[in-house]
């Protein structure tokens, strides 16, 4: 029994030795068996990661890709754009130069139609001033009577006589040969002028001196129809040279500028105007409208 005993005892002690150190590795296998379970864990977790990653890199790469795409598609558009912008340019550029070009021969043109211009000018007033001088010379020896009423079926030997009945009243003798024509003007004037063509020059002069002398005398009753034998109202006869239209025109202007800058003196002499700011002072000629624009203002 004892022997059982010891041997029992002694071997089991052994056993639990045996089986302490079996609990040991155990222990340690469990361990590393953890430790290697974590490890895969951590393993997988980072290769969850890195597939993240690199689906996250894949999707970046696709987003970036996919930007690039529309990056290059609006540059291409842009670069094209500039392209035709250009091309535009050069035919803008193109347009303009043959403008310029066109406007330069268009000032050449115009520049030799004005100097054309202005040699026509130049032969129209040298031929208007040729005929003007010719219509005064046809119109010297010639009066324009104004004011005389006018007669139903009147004769030029009625016409005549009341050139001759004016002259007997100026104190101008005549006779009906020295009146070369007579005639009335066709206006729109109730009393149409009678033109008196006189055959000298000096019998024309003396019965116009004689007729501003006859009003200078009788400031009260000028020169009228009363005063001539005319039947009805007593009417104011005017007697002037025989002007041409130009000359009628500048003579009027000349009056209207003598009553707004106070000259006293304004007449016709041979078909020509003169002006003279008062008694002393030299007699102007007008010839044109400019000649008023030279005429110096005096105090």
């Amino acid at each position: 029994m004892s022997s059982q005993r010891s041997l029992s005892s002694s071997s089991d002690p052994l056993k639990h030795a045996s089986s302490e150190s079996n609990i040991a590795e155990i222990q340690d296998d469990a361990s590393i068996s953890v430790a290697e379970n974590n490890s895969a864990v951590r393993s997988k977790r980072r290769l969850r990661d890195t597939e993240d990653m690199i689906m996250s890199n894949k999707d970046f790469m696709a987003v970036f890709t996919k930007w690039q795409s529309a990056q290059d598609t609006k540059y291409s558009k842009l670069l094209q754009s500039l392209n035709e912008l250009k091309s535009q340019n050069s035919d803008i550029k193109k347009s303009v130069e043959f403008m310029s070009h066109k406007y330069d021969e268009m000032l050449g043109r115009l520049s030799f139609l004005e100097t054309e211009r202005q040699d026509y000018k130049k032969s129209i007033n040298r031929l208007e001033n040729k005929i003007e001088v010719l219509e005064r010379n046809a119109r010297i020896t010639s009066v324009e009577i104004r004011n005389i009423p006018l007669k139903q079926k009147e004769t030029k030997e009625a016409l005549s006589q009341i050139a001759l009945n004016i002259g007997g009243t100026l104190n101008v003798p005549m006779q009906t040969s020295d009146i070369k024509n007579i005639f009335r003007v066709n206006t729109k004037s109730t009393t149409k002028p009678i033109i008196a063509d006189f055959t000298t020059v000096a019998m024309k002069d003396k019965f116009i001196s004689c007729f501003k002398k006859y009003n200078q005398q009788n400031t009260k009753e000028k020169l009228n129809t009363a005063n001539i034998k005319i039947e009805g109202p007593s009417k104011r006869i005017y007697i002037s040279e025989n002007l041409t239209e130009k000359t009628r025109k500048l003579f009027y202007q000349a009056r209207e500028f003598a009553r707004n800058n106070a000259f006293t003196f304004c007449w016709t002499s041979f078909g020509k105007v003169y002006l003279r700011k008062s008694e002393g002072l030299p007699q102007i000629i007008i010839n044109s409208e400019q000649d008023f624009e030279k005429i110096p203002p005096h105090k």
